[in-house]
């Protein structure tokens, strides 16, 4: 749980509030019949959301997955509980980051995330904190 919650915390989402499916594919390196298959295999996902925009809620969501199932290799449930008992996690991302979205709106200098450097980034973390598990043994 301390590994989930560090990677939650830390984890850097794009500033867009809606993201389209090619966007959320080259963040994630995932298929898009992964993310289709997730939506019915994971009930955290809107059921109406409209055409194939994901919010940022939704795109951490896939990346905590894809961390879980995919990375660290844990069955569906275990993801799936350890999802649940990080749901205010999750939430608390969102608020804090809306309180913080109204001080980066000031500094008209910042970039938007480029999808392809945001996954170079998400890749190198991955590779980080395989090392660090390494260290912990």
């Amino acid at each position: 749980m301390n590994n989930l919650k560090y990677f939650i915390q830390e984890l850097v989402l794009p500033d867009k509030d809606k993201l389209k499916i090619s966007e959320v594919v080259a963040i994630s390196k995932l298929q898009e019949r992964v993310l289709k298959y997730w939506e019915q295999e994971f009930n955290f996902f809107d059921s109406k959301r409209q055409g194939q925009l994901y919010s940022k809620k939704e795109l951490l969501i896939i990346l905590i997955i894809k961390e879980l199932l995919v990375i660290q290799r844990q069955n569906k449930e275990n993801v799936k509980k350890k999802i649940l008992e990080s749901m205010d996690l999750i939430e608390n991302k969102f608020t804090n980051a809306n309180k913080l979205d109204t001080k980066k709106k000031e500094n008209v200098n910042e970039l938007p995330c480029n999808p392809k450097i945001y996954s170079e980034l998400q890749n190198i973390r991955a590779g980080l904190f395989d090392i660090l598990k390494i260290l912990e043994k």
